[in-house]
This record gives structure tokens, C-alpha cells and sequence, in this order.
């Protein structure tokens, strides 16, 4: 757009817009009809009505295009909204004109003429700058006022032609939009004679239409690849045209799908998760295609398969997913998130990896605990604890030769963070060495209670798989501690700037807590007390055997020792700790409560062992709630005969001092009647219930009830002097009882 010195010339364009729309200039209100009419019909005139030079009649349109053509066509534009330029259409419309203004010159004036006009004053003389302003007014006025301008194919053609040979960068978007506002309703004859000039253009949008109604989805997936904008549609058409239910022949599908495997690595750069889950969902036996693809960059397997295994976004494993894609996710995941691995590796089925494959790129990558926790859910327990004491003696190797010349060490601070790190990983993976014995430990405890075997445990019997477990496990935890003091103090006699103290205790702690949890595992429990004490008596019987044939001084092994023996110290402060904050009335009260529950012998059932009739509980009928009853009248009877002889007592001693009273009534005796019938009611329902009322319960140390008189009729002789135990006994109060025993256990 061409720049002027002169601002008032510029004021051209919006006086023209506000006049042409029938407003004041530059105010902007609008003028009354009348005046609005005069207005424009003047300024058509100037401009479009032959009023120039006899050698050029629209010399003054001509001057103002040059000047500025994009502006007068954003004038234009906004004029051509304003009903006035129906005129050419409306009959009744000479009947409004004005005076002054002749019918015959403004019935000729409508959009059709306008746009006419400037295609002829533009023709010569103008660049294709300029002539790009008038193309673009004219796309985008067809479709708003189809019904106003007609114009022929080849007028239109030629329009489309010169749209897509814009010459400047900055006016590719409106010359796009332009052409897009112009295809909306006019399709050239033969649209592919246009393709290529499109193409030439980048009107990527417009091709991607014409592609899709031509059903060319081969250049239409092609087009996505090379348009920057809105790439991500583009896996949108390839589902919709690898889906089961797509328009697509078989041969068609194919053909689109070696071209989507032609794209691979574009597909990837654009959305690498994006494209994970659309070959999953289309075309999933193209899984490994897609990773050869990116071979060259092994961080962006690592996020295709992360995707496809749900290990992002808490999303859902794809079931297309193969045992070498999952050792493949495996290796990567030790390069690029070795922090992960051991929590992934838990929730990996087992047999769902090549162990061969896998564990030597874990131990490569210091990821010995996963590897731990693989071969021991494979059941290769022996295996993993080997690589795990391997590691340990690596470790402490390291921490040795650190030590050893750390005297010498120009980097104090390097030194120092080298020394710690190995201490972590140390500490890190007793850690995993006790996880690995416990489980072993809770396995065999739970097939000893399974299959109950009678053999007595002793201290010197050979040591099973799991202490032998634990005995490697400790042996190499202590040898960690018992290489490593004497490098504390280098030969030279100087010491470290690392502070001894604080290492050798960290060294102890470490070795405390593995003995803690072997103390924890071996504890004496409900089902086997004396076989779990015996273990750990046997594991340390061993431990210190094995000790003394590698260590010939005692004094070699004293701060080992007391490491470990610091153990039952600590498990014992624990408990005196326990019991000084717990309440001592609490376990007072639970010892009281605890006598209380065991006084008396709990029935083992609710039904008699001989008759198997029910003794308490629902359905027992009428007859306990009879009993029950029974029972409180005679405790009642009972409480008013001593309140009567309190009374009669009380009375006697009156009379003896000369005082008379009055004769009471009876008041009693209406009780006596309710009790009378109380009692005959009662005698009914025994005497109703006779056939189920067997008396009084015993109930035997072996927790078997009985009915007393379903005993009596059982005659059960005593084995070994045939005494029979239904025989009178004599008991205190010279009274004879039965002597019985449970018919169950004899």
C-alpha cells in the first residue's frame, strides 16, 4: 500500500465511506433521506458516470486507484453494504428521488455496474499489486450479493487466476480467503487445471476441500504433511480412513496405509502420543514399524511406548502390546527414568518378560534392585540374592578406594558427595537384601502352617534354603563394615576430612537394621514358637562361626558385634519405652477382664449333643421365657415372706408393750389370687411342654452341653476298671450326685 506525505489526501477513503453510507463526514450521523440520496448520487457520478478528461472519462477513479487501491476498495466495500445500490432493481424507486436527479442516469447504477467499471479502469495501467485489491473485493462480494452481480466463468477464472499469483508474502492469508469466499459459489469447470497453481500458491485449506470432495485421500494426507497449520486433523483422517466402517475399497485402504507408513517419522514429529494411540486404535500390527522409525532417537520410543503402556496419565495398557515391546520399554526406562523402574516392574506380570534381555541392561544401568525384584517373582530367589551380594561387594569396594586415597584427594567436596552417594546406595539396598529374606521367610511360614510337619527343630541341624538366605545376606552387610573401618584412617596416619564418626555409625545403624529385621522375621509366632526361635538362633550360630574363620582376632570382630548385639538392645528399649507410655491400669483391667472370660466353660453349641434339641437362643420356643418367669415369682414369694416376718415381728414387739392396732385387710390376698393363677398357667405350659423340658444343662471342660437327664439315660462305663460313670457320688452335704463324663470324648 502505497504511503503519502500529505495526510489530508488520506481523509479521502473515510469520507467516501461515511457519504456513500449515507452519513455525515465526520460525525457520523446520518443524514435525512433526501440529502442522503443527493450525496451519493453526486459522488457516483464523479466516479463512476464518465465525468473525466474526453481523453479518459473515469481519469479521476483511475487517479484515486493509484493513490490507494486497497483503501477505496475498503470503501467500496462498505458502500456496497448500503441498500441504495439496489436501485437498479427497484421499480418504485424513481418515485423517491429527489429533484435534480435524473431517473435515467440512477437506474443504471447498481454493484453489477460498479464492479464492470473498475475491471475496465483497472485493465491497462495497473500493477498486479493492485489489481490483487480489486480481485479480492470482488471474490468476497459475489458470495454476499449473488443475487446483484453476475458474472461469467471466464471473468471469474481469470479472478481466481490472478488471486493465486500474489506476489507479496503478507497478503497470502487474504488472497487465501479470498479465494475460499469465491469457490463457496462458483467451481471452475475443470477444477484440476487449478491444482497445481493452488499448490504453487500454498492454499493448503483450499486443496484440502477439493481433495476431500474429489475423495483424493492420498493428496489430501499429503497436503496435511505439508501445511503447518492444523496438523493435528490429520489423524483424524487417518482413522477415518483405516476404520472398518470407512467409505474405502480395500486396495484404496492399503494404498493409504503404505502412504501413512511413508510418513512415519513426520507422523511422530507432530504428536508422537497422538500417534501411539491411532495406530493402536487402526492398524496395530504397525506397532514395530513405527519404533524401527525412530531408531535414531530412542527417547522418542520411549514415549510411543510409555503411551501404549499406559505408564502416562494413568491411562490403559493397549493389548497390543508384545513381550519385546515391553523389555524394550524396560531398557529405556533405565536410560531415561531409572528412577521408575523398580515401581514399574511391579506391575508387570509375571513371565511377561525376557529375563536374558532384560537383566543385563539393568544391571548395566545400577538398577540391581529391579533386577532383584524380577528374579524373585520368576522364583529365582538364589540368583538374585547372588547379584545383589555382588553388587554390595562392588559397592563397598568403591567406598574402600575412595577411602584409601581420599587423603590425597585435591576435591574435598567431590570426595565427600562420592562417599555419601555410596553410603545411600549401601543403606538403599540392605534395604532391598531384607525385603528379599522377609518374603522368602513369610513363604515357607505360610507353607510350614499349610502342611504341619512333626519334626522338633533344633540348633544344629543344617540350615534351610531361607537362613542360608539370610546368613549370605548378613555376611556381606558386615563385611561391608569390617574392610571399610580400617580405611577410615589411611597408613599415613592423616585423617579424612569426611567426618569418621558419623560414617562408622552409619555403617552400624546399617548392619543394626538388617539384624532388627531378621529378629522381626524369626519372632516367635502362634504356629511354630519354637522352630522360629531356633532360626535365629541357627542363622547366628553360623553367622559367628563363619566370622571367626575369617577374622583370627576377636578384636577384629568387637565393633561388629556390638552392631549387632546393639540390635537386641535397641528391640529392648523399644518395649520398656512401650511400657512406660501405656497406662498401667489398662493392663490391669484387660488381666481382670481376661479372668473374667475364662471363669466357666463357654458351650461349644446351641444344641444338646444326645437329643440335639435346642438349648437358648432363637427357637427354643415358649418354655425358656416360662422357666424364666417361674423363676422371678419364686424370687418375688421369697422377698415378701421375709418382708412379712420383718412385719409380724415388728408387730409382736408392740403388742408386748400394751399398744393394740388394728386388724389389717388382706391386701395380699388379691396377689395371692393373681399369683395363684399365675402359677396354674405356668403349670399348663409345663405340663404342655413336659415332652421338650429335659431340666438343667451340663456343660464339660471339652466345651460339649448336654441335657442332665440326656446324660443320666446314657450309660457309659469307665475304661480300665469298668466303673461305670453314671455312679452315686458322694459330695459336700452328704448328698449323692452322678458321677458324668462327656459321651463325646470317651
Amino acid at each position: 500500500m502505497p504511503e503519502s506525505n500529505n495526510y489530508a489526501s488520506q481523509k479521502i477513503f473515510p469520507y467516501l465511506s461515511f457519504v456513500l453510507t449515507g452519513r455525515v463526514y465526520p460525525l457520523g450521523e446520518f443524514m435525512d433521506d433526501d440529502r442522503a440520496v443527493m450525496a451519493k448520487t453526486q459522488i457516483y457520478e464523479m466516479l463512476f458516470y464518465g465525468k473525466g478528461s474526453p481523453d479518459d472519462p473515469f481519469s479521476v477513479l483511475r487517479t484515486i486507484l493509484h493513490y490507494d487501491a486497497g483503501s477505496f476498495m475498503a470503501a467500496m466495500n462498505e458502500a456496497f453494504e448500503d441498500p441504495f445500490l439496489n436501485s437498479g432493481q427497484d421499480d418504485d424507486f424513481e418515485d423517491d428521488l429527489p429533484n435534480g436527479v435524473h431517473a435515467s442516469r440512477t437506474t443504471l447504477l447498481n454493484r453489477q455496474i460498479i464492479i464492470r467499471i473498475l475491471l475496465d479502469v483497472m485493465s491497462t495501467g495497473f500493477g498486479n499489486e493492485e489489481r490483487l485489491y480489486l480481485d479480492m473485493f470482488i471474490a468476497r462480494s459475489l458470495p454476499k450479493y449473488p443475487q446483484y452481480m453476475l458474472l461469467s466463468d471466464s471473468v471469474l477464472e481469470q479472478v481466481l487466476l490472478r488471486l493465486c499469483q500474489y506476489e507479496d508474502e503478507d497478503t497470502h492469508d487474504d488472497a487465501q480467503l479470498s479465494v475460499e469466499y469465491l469457490m463457496s459459489v462458483f467451481r471452475p469447470v475443470n477444477v484440476s487445471e487449478f491444482v497445481p497453481m493452488l499448490q504453487q500458491a500454498k492454499f493448503y485449506r483450499i486443496l484440502k476441500t477439493i481433495y476431500r470432495q474429489e475423495k483424493e485421500w492420498i493428496e489430501l494426507l499429503r497436503t496435511y504433511f505439508i501445511d503447518l497449520e492444523h496438523q493435528q486433523q490429520v489423524f483424524d483422517l487417518v482413522v477415518e480412513c483405516l476404520r472398518s466402517a470407512t467409505d474405502l475399497n480395500t486396495d484404496q485402504q492399503q494404498a493409504f496405509l503404505t502412504e501413512v507408513r511413508a510418513h512415519a517419522t513426520e507422523l511422530t514429529d507432530i504428536d508422537i502420543a497422538r500417534t501411539a494411540r491411532t495406530v493402536d486404535l487402526v492398524m496395530p500390527t504397525n506397532h514395530i514399524f513405527f519404533l524401527e522409525a525412530l531408531f535414531d532417537d530412542t527417547k522418542a520410543q520411549f514415549s510411543y511406548l510409555r503411551v501404549l503402556l499406559g505408564d502416562d496419565d494413568n491411562q490403559v495398557r493397549s493389548k497390543n502390546v508384545s513381550t519385546p515391546m515391553l523389555g524394550q520399554y524396560v531398557r529405556l526406562m533405565c536410560q531415561y527414568s531409572p528412577s521408575h523402574v523398580v515401581e514399574y516392574i511391579n506391575t508387570i506380570k509375571e513371565g511377561e518378560l525376557n529375563l536374558e534381555e532384560v537383566l543385563p541392561v539393568l544391571e548395566t544401568s545400577g538398577n540391581i534392585d529391579a533386577a532383584v525384584v524380577l528374579l524373585a517373582r520368576q522364583g529365582q530367589v538364589r540368583d538374585a540374592m547372588d547379584r545383589l551380594i555382588k553388587h554390595i561387594s562392588a559397592l563397598e569396594a568403591a567406598l574402600s578406594g575412595i577411602l584409601d586415597s581420599a587423603a590425597d584427594s585435591p576435591d574435598e567436596v567431590a570426595t565427600n558427595e562420592a562417599i555419601e552417594d555410596l553410603l545411600e546406595s549401601i543403606d538403599k539396598y540392605a534395604k532391598v537384601g531384607i525385603w528379599l529374606c522377609e518374603t522368602q521367610m513369610q513363604a515357607v511360614k505360610k507353607s510350614k502352617l499349610a502342611s504341619r510337619s512333626p519334626r522338633r527343630p533344633s540348633t544344629k541341624q543344617s540350615l534351610s534354603f531361607e537362613e542360608s538366605l539370610w546368613l549370605d545376606f548378613i555376611v556381606a552387610v558386615v563385611s561391608v563394615a569390617q574392610r571399610v573401618d580400617p580405611a577410615i584412617i589411611p597408613s599415613n596416619g592423616q585423617r579424612l576430612s569426611t567426618d569418621v564418626d558419623e560414617l562408622s555409625l552409619r555403617l552400624r545403624n546399617t548392619i543394626q537394621r538388617v539384624f532388627t529385621s531378621l529378629l522381626t522375621s524369626t519372632a516367635t509366632t502362634r504356629g511354630d514358637a519354637q522352630s522360629d526361635s531356633l532360626t535365629f538362633l541357627r542363622i547366628l550360630r553360623a553367622f559367628l562361626t563363619r566370622a571367626a574363620e575369617s577374622s583370627p582376632s576377636l578384636s577384629h570382630l568387637r565393633h561388629v558385634l556390638a552392631s549387632i548385639f546393639s540390635a537386641y538392645s535397641y528391640e529392648e528399649s523399644l518395649l520398656s519405652l512401650s511400657n512406660a507410655m501405656l497406662d498401667k491400669d489398662a493392663f490391669v483391667q484387660v488381666d481382670e477382664v481376661t479372668k473374667l472370660r475364662q471363669m466357666g466353660w463357654r458351650p461349644r453349641g446351641q444344641t444338646c449333643g444326645i437329643c440335639k434339641q435346642r438349648l437358648w437362643g432363637p427357637g427354643t420356643g415358649q418354655r425358656v421365657w416360662d422357666a424364666w418367669r417361674k423363676k422371678e415369682n419364686e424370687r418375688t414369694k421369697r422377698r415378701q415372706q421375709v418382708q412379712r416376718g420383718v412385719t409380724e415381728e415388728h408387730e409382736g414387739e408392740s403388742m408386748a408393750r400394751g399398744k393394740g392396732k388394728a386388724t389389717a385387710p388382706n391386701v395380699a390376698s388379691d396377689t395371692d389370687e393373681e399369683e395363684q393363677e399365675q402359677e396354674g398357667d405356668e403349670t399348663a405350659a409345663a405340663n404342655n411342654n413336659a415332652k421338650e423340658d429335659r431340666g438343667p444343662l451340663v456343660v464339660f471342660a471339652c466345651r460339649h452341653v448336654f441335657h442332665k437327664k440326656c446324660l443320666e439315660q446314657r450309660q457309659v462305663p469307665l475304661e480300665g476298671n469298668g466303673e461305670e460313670m453314671h455312679g452315686p457320688v458322694e459330695r459336700d452335704g452328704g448328698q449323692l450326685e452322678q458321677r458324668l463324663v462327656c459321651p463325646a470324648c470317651v
